[in-house]
């Protein structure tokens, strides 16, 4: 199978187990108290590729984005990726699905991590379309972690490693 029919059968593998998640978002007042419950005061992450500092102003971004409720899809999604995607050398995307509480379905979120200097920051959070995120992976080395599974674990990524994602 050449490059092309791998990234796709990966997708779809992906995107299967992406729309089928197993958990709900954390439901988290948005405050600062609450805030640095999550990320401390370093507001920072421990996060499958390390330490991710949260910038300075991602808290009142949230608010300035209509994006309040989304405080604990944040650190979930930080803390247990569904899949950390690579763009580039300096840019992650860490991706997690959440079963919506009150309707059938799912919703996705998208972690904006940058590293700048020898340090990764958290930049933006966002609600985005399943289909939208798969499509930034372009090679199979561009996905870093799924299903527990790192690509420094070997022989990563295959799609048989996927299909057996919860």
């Amino acid at each position: 199978m050449d490059k092309n029919g791998i990234v796709d059968e990966i997708k779809g593998c992906l995107k299967k187990n992406l729309a089928n998640p197993k958990e709900e978002v954390d439901r988290v007042e948005y405050t600062r108290e609450n805030y640095l419950a999550l990320f401390g005061d370093a507001e920072k992450a421990e996060t499958v590729l390390g330490t991710v500092l949260i910038s300075k102003n991602q808290f009142q971004k949230l608010a300035d984005k209509e994006r309040t409720g989304y405080l604990g899809a944040m650190a979930q999604t930080l803390n247990n990726p569904d899949i950390v995607i690579q763009d580039g050398p300096a840019t992650w995307y860490f991706v997690k699905s959440f079963k919506k509480s009150t309707t059938e379905g799912f919703k996705t979120f998208i972690d904006v991590v940058v590293q700048k200097g020898n340090r990764k920051y958290s930049i933006s959070l966002h609600q985005k379309d399943l289909n939208n995120i798969l499509n930034k992976i372009k090679e199979p080395g561009d996905i870093t972690y799924t299903a527990g599974r790192t690509k420094a674990s070997g022989g990563f990524p295959q799609p048989e490693s996927i299909i057996g994602h919860p």
